[in-house]
């Protein structure tokens, strides 16, 4: 059967989504549980989660109600999911819990692991399964910034005469030794100038990624809970994991109860956006060039002379 889980849910929403796995054809998801008498859409369950029927005719198993909702097959083999957070409880296919047990049984023969039988017609073991599926992510934001940072120098107005551009900061050393550079370059041409002026400025987010990190996993709440029937001879997985090989004798039966314990898995996500910053900064150097001496006045000139002229003629008269 295809499956579309849940993903990426928090722990609250995670019981309500119930890791919905979807059946084949199935047009939409429901909360509510199918009964004895099917009305679809309705939910069920196997040892995957919950799943969504749109048609009677997807059912494998029969419906009952004993002491829970539970599904039930030809053999009498019994299966109920609980969901933690509400305690809703759905009917669940028994088949798959039976075939997992078969399968680690026969995985066991050859391990050692027995449990002892401890005799009698009727005997009743327990066993435990795990199925992970969904995630509870922990949601972190982070800010990455980088820089554009440009120095340039302008003589008199027009001509520049240094520009250089730095992935790094203004305040960065190595940004700074340019603008002691660029000052250098307009003493050299005998100018005179102040401090660098922000001339550009610009912020703009240039990416933005998503990282996981598993930090481990989390019981959902939820549990299947199956009832299956052995008649010896014949072996049954049992214990944590179903670890433990435990021999059913010819003319025994015996009654197995597993729980399957559903886990998410817990990661941190992390955003990371990335903010790019350009910058441009420009020193301005004039050079200042020296007042010209004021010609004498014409007039001053002529003024002077005539007393040169006057002086000549006073000495020559008094010789």
């Amino acid at each position: 059967m295809e499956a579309t889980r849940c993903h990426a849910l928090t722990p609250n929403l995670l019981p309500l989504c119930l890791l919905v796995l979807m059946a084949p054809g199935a047009a939409m998801a429901t909360t509510v549980a199918c009964q004895p008498v099917v009305v679809t859409p309705c939910l069920v369950a196997n040892n995957s989660g919950p799943y969504t029927i749109t048609d009677p005719s997807q059912l494998t198993f029969q419906i009952v109600i004993g002491p829970n909702l539970q599904g039930e097959d030809a053999l009498g083999n019994t299966a109920t999911y609980s969901i933690g957070s509400s305690g809703m409880q759905l009917a669940a296919d028994p088949a798959d819990p039976l075939a997992q047990n078969r399968a680690a049984a026969a995985g066991l023969l050859n391990s050692g692991s027995i449990e002892p039988n401890p005799g009698g017609a009727v005997v009743i073991t327990n066993s435990t399964t795990g199925f992970v599926a969904g995630f509870v992510d922990t949601p972190f934001t982070q800010r990455v910034d980088q820089y554009l940072t440009t120095i340039q120098s302008v003589l008199n107005g027009s001509t520049q005469v240094y520009q250089q551009t730095f992935a790094l900061p203004f305040s960065d050393p190595v940004v700074q030794a340019a603008v002691a550079q660029a000052n250098s370059i307009l003493s050299g041409d005998g100018a005179t100038f102040g401090a660098p002026q922000l001339i550009l400025s610009n912020i703009s987010q240039s990416g933005s990624q998503t990282s996981y990190v598993t930090t481990g996993q989390s019981t959902t709440g939820d549990t299947l809970v199956s009832t299956f029937d052995t008649f010896g001879p014949a072996f049954v997985a049992t214990g944590d994991n179903q670890s433990l090989l435990f021999t059913v004798l010819a003319g025994q039966l015996d009654i197995n109860v597993n729980t399957e314990i559903f886990y998410a898995t817990d990661r941190n996500v992390t955003t990371t956006n990335t903010f790019l910053t350009t910058q441009t900064y420009e020193i301005d150097g004039a050079t200042i060039t020296g007042s010209p001496v004021p010609e004498p006045s014409t007039w001053a000139l002529l003024g002077l002379g005539l007393c040169i002229i006057a002086r000549c003629w006073r000495v020559h008269n008094a010789s």
